[in-house]
């Protein structure tokens, strides 16, 4: 059934993750949209994945050393895979409004909600 398939797949990425970075995120709800805003330093858009699939959207790649001829005394940035994934409801997003940058190290990801999910206005009559 549709529940377990998440599941595996949940597991699946559970133990992805168990060796990976996970990235600070901050998720924003509007009227109109989900916004995840995820902390990348030195992380560029070709060494993203970004995919949403069925319920889950999932995050991961891997933030690359720079090799620029310096030499580095301490080190606190964390340069191995990264990984978030989160449960997303595939009915409330609009598959056709989605959108995702990076800026400034920071990756923010725009879901738009889907039509039927978003609040109605009920007009009073007499």
């Amino acid at each position: 059934m549709y529940g377990t398939e998440l599941e595996k797949k949940l597991d699946q990425f559970e133990n992805l993750s168990k060796d990976a970075f996970l990235p600070l995120t901050d998720i924003y709800e509007t009227d109109n949209q989900f916004i995840f805003q995820i902390d990348m330093p030195d992380v560029t858009k070709e060494n993203l994945d970004i995919t949403l699939d069925q319920d889950l959207l999932t995050i991961h790649g891997k933030i690359a050393f720079k090799e620029d001829g310096k030499k580095l005394i301490r080190q606190e940035y964390d340069h191995r895979n990264f990984f978030r994934a989160f449960k997303v409801s595939h009915d409330a997003i609009d598959d056709q409004k989605m959108d995702a940058k990076i800026e400034n190290g920071v990756l923010t990801i725009k879901l738009s909600k889907s039509e039927k999910i978003k609040p109605k206005k009920i007009t009073i009559t007499i």
